[in-house]
């Protein structure tokens, strides 16, 4: 009998929605002692215009889980979402609003829910590591915290964290060199050195503890300590000579160790020898540019190291003028001659030059062609990869765009004068 009633309530119900008198059909279904909500929804057939009616319906009796249902059914999944909110119900939010793709209101009613790793994994997504480390310590993943942090440039937070990572835990090694880089960008570089000794804990070298010799011969040259890099470096060497660039690091090491000859003797000439001393003349000249000035040795490391090095045969173009560039390149050894598209030379650029800069801030065409007079030895980034950089290092991002402006007003001011 009963079943029979809910039947007949049910049909009425329909019969008010399908003439569009929502005021009787909430009455209606509000007043109803049954649960007629969920078999309402199964009788649509997944209708689109009887869903819609019905969210319609739930909504006005403030039945928001069921008002959810129905725009999940619809495929309406930011909606649904919404719906899901309100209904005091964050797990299910979360879902939806993932296979909306919103994914930040995701992460948000992840962690409401409790789910705090999917939420960081979401905040990763979304590239915000404070967030994402955040919500990686409250879920108790304290290496996947440290790291997220310190890539927020929060090593303040990361640090401690990272030290907390067990010696047995499989990322012990990776936590203890996330940490020194922190420690040494927090300028405790002696600190640095004894959590990489801890990583290292007197194994021979191989492939898993690699990164930690070779972090100790980064730290130490930072610090002008190059006869002691030596030693880390040779044991790299000998293990893996290709290993990333542990040979130009050795032999800029040796140079710069070599005692100095006797005021007698005529000191030779430096070989200039761009393999040898590239990375200490990258550096040198990441240094001097005004775009990077106020930057820290670590950070200006952390700079060199996204760059790849090139060598350029004489006459190779590296910019085409009227031809979209998306490389910014710095000059570290010879002459590259900046042209119009008609072949007139406009200027002649030297070693500690930037060129490809423009391009970031438009997407117009270059305006001109750049040719290498000269062999080159050059530092060239992606202008994604480098912007990328900048996003995950905000203070860096803040030196280098108060510079570029003012470099931007100075080439103006140029420009304007000329024409004056």
């Amino acid at each position: 009998m009963n079943q029979l009633h809910d039947t007949t309530e049910l049909e009425i119900i329909e019969s008010h929605l399908a003439k569009n008198r929502m005021d009787a059909a909430t009455d209606h279904y509000t007043k109803s002692r049954s649960d007629l909500g969920y078999l309402l929804i199964e009788r649509t057939g997944r209708n689109k215009d009887r869903l819609g009616r019905l969210a319609t319906l739930f909504h006005r009796a403030r039945h928001f889980r069921l008002v959810a249902e129905c725009f999940d059914q619809l495929g309406d999944y930011p909606r649904s979402g919404q719906m899901y909110e309100k209904a005091g119900d964050p797990a299910n939010a979360a879902e939806m609003y993932w296979r909306g793709k919103v994914f930040a209101r995701a992460a948000i009613c992840y962690e409401a829910s409790g789910s705090y790793t999917k939420a960081g994994e979401l905040w990763l997504r979304l590239r915000d590591k404070l967030k994402a480390g955040m919500a990686f310590e409250r879920a108790g993943e304290i290496f996947r915290a440290g790291e997220a942090l310190l890539g927020a440039n929060r090593a303040d937070r990361a640090i401690p964290l990272l030290q907390k990572v067990p010696p047995d835990d499989f990322n012990f090694r990776n936590a203890c060199l996330l940490a020194a880089r922190g420690l040494h960008q927090a300028q405790m570089s002696d600190l640095a050195i004894r959590r990489l000794d801890m990583g290292i804990r007197g194994d021979a070298i191989e492939e898993g503890n690699a990164d930690l010799y070779l972090e100790q011969a980064i730290i130490l040259m930072d610090q002008g300590q190059f006869h002691k890099a030596i030693s880390p470096l040779e044991m790299l060497a000998s293990w893996n000579f290709s290993y990333r660039d542990v040979a130009e690091r050795l032999n800029t090491c040796k140079n710069t160790s070599k005692p100095a000859k006797p005021a007698t003797q005529e000191p030779a000439k430096p070989k200039e020898d761009f393999d040898n001393r590239r990375v200490r003349a990258g550096i040198e000249i990441l240094q001097r540019h005004p775009l990077l000035a106020g930057l820290s040795l670590p950070q200006i490391r952390t700079l060199y190291d996204s760059f790849d090095r090139q060598r350029v045969p004489e006459g190779a173009i590296l910019i085409e003028a009227n031809e979209p560039n998306n490389y910014l390149f710095v000059l570290i050894k010879g002459r590259a001659s900046v042209r119009t598209a008609s072949g007139v030379e406009l200027t002649e650029l030297g070693a500690g030059s930037w060129f490809g800069e423009m391009a970031m801030v438009d997407d117009a065409l270059a305006s001109a062609q750049v040719r290498a007079a000269s062999p080159l030895a050059l530092l060239a980034i992606k202008h994604d990869d480098f912007q990328y950089l900048l996003d995950t290092h905000p203070d860096m991002a803040i030196q280098f765009y108060r510079h570029f402006a003012a470099e931007m007003a100075r080439r103006l001011r140029a420009a304007n004068a000329k024409k004056d």
